[in-house]
């Protein structure tokens, strides 16, 4: 009321919040409009994604962040084809997927959009809305598939996600920090010991800090906010590190940068990492 009189946009406010009682199933009616560019632009993360979500094996198959693996390429500088996305955050390449396809999720049926749907839920069992506020995101996407007529077996690949993340994503995620441990540290001593090395391999140092940056996330956000389950987790002793440091690869790259920018300045198109 406003002077006596009801505010005229009252009930338009109240049916905006009737609309958006379930926020997801009016915002994905309203990126209908929009829902083939958004389609291509969470498919085009397809190759980054099966690239960035790998179990600690077959980081340790690929040799990645091996320096003596090919001593050929010891003195070529280091580079890769997806350079502006090798500090992307997992956490952002599994949240752009997740919610991406529950805003267009009538592509879910197709295989290739299916398994990279599943490799994200399957990762987390929370996702980080803004700094510490979390969402389940297993039960959300349950309930919104709910409201859904014949998604029945949406809502069961869904809760199969949910099991095998809870049972076997910590397990994943505690084999990739012990493997990050003994990467980075053979990094350390190398560098230490060749700090001339840093010219042509300092891409290295930032892309093993990225991949210590994601777990040490994922750990400090699952640890705080276990699953919603009866009983003890089976992996509650997976998300318990005591070396979860990065080790000292920051002050490595902060200790020998006059080493990296002078390289850099002499051959500028072979590392662009700024």
């Amino acid at each position: 009321m406003v002077h006596n009189q009801s505010d005229v946009n009252f009930p338009r406010l109240g049916q905006m919040i009737m609309d958006y009682e379930v926020p997801m199933k009016k915002l994905s009616e309203e990126f209908i409009p929009h829902a083939k560019l958004l389609f291509q632009a969470l498919m085009s993360l397809r190759a980054i994604y099966s690239y960035r979500n790998v179990s600690a094996d077959q980081m340790r198959n690929d040799q990645k962040l091996s320096l003596v693996g090919n001593p050929g390429q010891l003195l070529k500088p280091a580079r890769t084809e997806r350079m502006s996305c090798e500090y992307l955050s997992q956490e952002s390449l599994d949240r752009w997927i997740i919610f991406g396809f529950m805003l267009c999720h009538q592509p879910l049926s197709q295989e290739p959009v299916s398994k990279l749907w599943t490799a994200a839920l399957e990762n987390n069992w929370v996702i980080a809305l803004f700094r510490d506020e979390v969402i389940y995101i297993h039960q959300y996407i349950q309930g919104f598939f709910d409201t859904i007529k014949g998604y029945g077996k949406r809502v069961s690949e869904v809760k199969d996600c949910y099991s095998h993340a809870v049972s076997k994503a910590a397990l994943e995620h505690r084999e990739k920090r012990k493997f990050l441990r003994t990467a980075l540290k053979e990094l350390g001593l190398l560098f230490s010991d060749q700090p001339g090395l840093l010219g042509p391999k300092a891409l290295l140092i930032f892309i093993g800090l990225s991949y210590a940056r994601d777990e040490v996330y994922w750990l400090l956000r699952h640890n705080d906010n276990p699953p919603v389950q009866k009983g003890k987790s089976k992996s509650a002793e997976d998300l318990v590190d005591r070396q979860l440091p990065e080790l000292e690869m920051k002050f490595i790259g902060c200790y020998v940068t006059m080493i990296i920018l002078p390289y850099r300045r002499e051959s500028p198109n072979q590392l662009k990492i700024w």
